[in-house]
This record gives C-alpha cells, structure tokens and sequence, in this order.
C-alpha cells in the first residue's frame, strides 16, 4: 500500500487554516490561534497602524474562506477544531482600532475568546446557521464585533475615569 500524496495547494491552505500550526495544538486550540495572533497585531499596529490591521484582516479572511473548505475537505469535518484562521480574523476585528499596547491587546483577546467560546445572540445564530468555510468564518466575526464593541465601551472608560490617557 503506497501513502496518498497531499497537493502543494492542500498543504498551504493547511499552513493558513490552522494559522502556521498553531491549531494542532492538542488543547484548546481556538485560544491558541487567537493567541499567536497578538503578536502579529501588535507588529502590524506598530509598523502600519490601524489599516495595515485591517488589509491583513480582510485578506486574512478571503483566504481564509479558501483554507477553511480546504481544510474541512481534507479532515472529513464541517468546522474542525484545527482550523483557527476564523479565530485569526474574529480577534483582529475586535482589535483593529487599538493602539498598540500589550495590555490592551491581551484584554481584547480574552474578550474575542468570551464570546467565542459562550456564542451569544448572533454568534451562536451564525454558529450553526450560515454553512460551510463563510459559516466557520462568520460567526468568529460576530464574535470579534461583539468583543470589539465591549473593549471599545472599557477603553472608554478608563480614558473617562483618567485611567489611561486618550
């Protein structure tokens, strides 16, 4: 019996679906493609501000798309664990509009991985409505909007209450 062999194309959308490896990691996976993510955040704020953020964020997410159907192809799986691109996305969309700043970085990854994992409202609704790879992608999209929203409302007031300087 000979190994099947796996297409270059396969591979690479592998490499993107699971964000360079980073959700092979046998626990908890999801958190620890929203985590390698803060690194990149914090080099695309500081070298290109808010719409370098953003352009990754949208390319991100059409070749996300693309890994995704890839991904859950090759794994027999509507929304595998290892895929955590969609998680990739959901926490740049909650952070976007940040300063580079690790505190706030990290607050925003634990609120984007709050409304991940409890999927309130509309992240449970395109959880398990919208289907195939924009399906997976969506509903971290929510997330990331709701996350987003949430850190926008503390900034704001740690600025108000003089916590931080605006």
């Amino acid at each position: 019996m000979t190994a099947q062999r796996t297409s270059p194309t396969t591979i690479l959308a592998l490499i993107v679906a699971t964000m360079g490896g980073a959700g092979l990691f046998p626990k908890a996976p999801g958190t620890m493609g929203t985590l390698v993510t803060v690194p990149l955040f914090m080099l695309l704020a500081v070298q290109g501000g808010m719409w370098a953020v953003i352009g990754v964020m949208v390319l991100l997410t059409l070749v996300g798309v693309w890994a995704t159907q890839r991904a859950c192809t090759y794994w027999g799986a509507k929304d595998p664990g290892k895929v955590v691109v969609d998680e990739a996305v959901g926490y740049l969309l909650t952070v976007f509009w940040l300063p580079p700043d690790w505190v706030w970085a990290m607050v925003g990854f634990a609120l984007f991985r709050v409304f991940d994992i409890a999927k309130p409202g509309l992240v449970g609704w395109a959880d398990t409505r919208i289907p195939g790879a924009w399906g997976v992608m969506i509903d971290d999209l929510v997330a990331g909007l709701y996350a987003g929203v949430s850190l926008a409302v503390l900034y704001g007031i740690s600025i108000y209450m003089g916590w931080i300087q605006g």
